[in-house]
């Protein structure tokens, strides 16, 4: 699960500045975990997105930064799920 929207917007305040460094952080533990996994002979990982489909323009950016530092240090086949239809609040 990604931490991007999944967390974030019902922990925090949702400041600009204080919710991508949030982000951010979460990220660099989802990152840690990805490695943990490959290092245990994972075939592949995947990280589920709930929440970018309710506000893609305005969350794309942070979210691909996110996406792509959680993968970053990834030693094998990685998917991301961007999922559709349940995360309405």
């Amino acid at each position: 699960m990604l931490p991007y929207g999944t967390l974030l917007p019902d922990l925090t305040d949702t400041t600009v500045d204080r919710f991508a460094k949030g982000i951010m952080a979460l990220a660099d533990i989802v990152r840690d975990n990805v490695c943990d996994l490959f290092a245990a002979d994972a075939e592949a990982v995947q990280l589920d997105e709930p929440w970018m489909q309710a506000r893609p323009e305005k969350d794309r950016q942070i979210a691909v930064k996110a996406i792509k530092r959680m993968l970053r240090d990834a030693a094998g086949t990685t998917v991301v799920h961007l999922c559709f239809g349940y995360a309405i609040r």
